[in-house]
């Protein structure tokens, strides 16, 4: 068998050196946006190059090194949901009314809806999708942890209830609760931080 062949068709080996300078700012930002909190984040992915250097020899190849460290990364995060959920009692968003409406030049509506608003608020125009999702992020920060948690496992880690319940060691209508929350909140917070700026929900 020719030598340089083989060499040539072998999966490429795990180079530990270059992951900070290759995935570090991919995996920090994909945990900021999880966790909400930058010192979290960098905990966590330093927890990743870690576990991940310890297991380089088990490493398969089958996917990409990248994808291999997201995916611990991922375990990391949920690892870290757990510790923090039992940690944090369940919280009213007290004074969000006042950061997002007060303050904003916008009357008070007492008692909030009985449900989320049903227009669709994300943007018209695709150029407008990056200050959306800045809004969306700025929106986050007014909600209390255990409800940013609750929102991100399920819409953005696309989690099952039953999971989000395991994970942060909750029934179904504390569950539910949150998810209503955070959904009524981050629609009324877009709908005066975003669409008050004049942009244009999609129809």
């Amino acid at each position: 068998m020719n030598t340089s062949a083989a060499n040539r068709d072998a999966p490429r080996r795990v180079d530990p050196r270059q992951w900070v300078e290759r995935y570090g700012d991919a995996l920090y930002r994909y945990a900021r946006f999880r966790v909400r909190d930058a010192e979290a984040a960098e905990e966590l992915v330093q927890e990743t190059f870690l576990s991940a250097l310890k297991a380089a020899a088990d490493f398969d190849q089958r996917s990409a090194e990248q994808t291999w460290l997201m995916g611990i990364l991922k375990h990391k995060i949920v690892d870290w949901y757990r510790r923090v959920s039992r940690e944090a009692a369940v919280e009213e968003d007290q004074g969000w009314q006042e950061r997002y409406f007060h303050h904003s030049g916008l009357s008070r509506r007492g008692a909030w809806r009985s449900g989320p608003s049903t227009h669709d608020l994300v943007p018209a125009r695709p150029g407008e999708l990056a200050e959306f999702r800045q809004a969306l992020d700025r929106c986050l920060e007014g909600l209390t942890q255990r409800t940013q948690m609750a929102f991100l496992l399920r819409e953005v880690e696309q989690m099952e209830p039953e999971q989000v319940c395991e994970i942060m060691s909750i029934n179904r209508p504390n569950y539910w609760a949150l998810m209503h929350r955070a959904r009524m909140q981050l629609r009324e917070c877009l709908e005066a931080t975003w669409l008050g700026e004049g942009k244009e929900a999609r129809p």
